[in-house]
């Protein structure tokens, strides 16, 4: 029997997040019976919801191909969670690492243990833009294409929208190095919140703006 395809959502945003997503990269592969066969760049992000004050997450998704059932896996992935000191009181507050089983091949679930696709993965671009770097032809149960998601097709425009303001900069007689050091944190704020921090926001940008051929 083949393995099923699982993707995992992993977050950090307490004790040293990115080592703790590193972290759990490497657990995945621990799992019985599954391997992890793709890992996404890290993204840094800010809080939705949950208390006020939280750090920004670094967020990531992984592939993992697994022989275990539905449940199996989220036992599994709980009990890392554990592991990394992972605790439980307030609803979406800080923590030390957040592993959601996003999607299981194309299951369906309303199991009140477990919903499959998670039910707010097709809201959430912090989850959407790095599944899309490992799966960009992903087909969502009950919303259809990853591409054409309307949270993802929003965060793709924003980018758009930011790297043409950087364009108008450099038509101005900057260059794009001159727009990166000038950084240009309060102009780009109203398309990074929300999102990811602004930081990272502007590096997608310029990276944007760089595959495009822009100097």
């Amino acid at each position: 029997m083949r393995p099923a395809r699982a993707y995992i959502g992993i977050g950090s945003n307490l004790d040293d997040p990115i080592r703790q997503v590193r972290r759990a990269f490497q657990a995945l592969n621990g799992i019985l019976a599954s391997g992890c066969v793709a890992q996404s760049p890290l993204y840094r992000t800010a809080p939705v919801g949950g208390p006020p004050g939280q750090p920004d997450y670094i967020n990531a998704v992984a592939a993992l191909d697994t022989g275990l059932t539905p449940l199996q896996l989220l036992m599994a992935l709980q009990t890392l969670e554990l592991a990394q000191g992972r605790t439980r009181s307030v609803r979406w507050e800080a923590r030390t690492l957040d592993l959601d089983l996003l999607l299981y091949d194309h299951l369906t679930s309303d199991d009140p243990r477990l919903t499959l696709p998670h039910p707010r993965l097709h809201q959430r671009a912090f989850v959407l833009y790095p599944l899309c770097d490992i799966a960009p032809n992903l087909n969502i149960p009950g919303h259809g294409p990853l591409a054409s998601t309307a949270d993802l097709k929003a965060f793709r425009q924003m980018l758009y929208d930011s790297a043409e303001i950087v364009r108008k900069e450099m038509k101005e007689g900057k260059t794009l190095e001159q727009v990166k050091a000038a950084g240009l944190p309060e102009r780009f704020a109203p398309w990074s919140k929300g999102f990811m921090s602004t930081p990272r926001w502007l590096e997608l940008v310029y990276r944007s703006l760089e595959k495009q051929g822009a100097r």
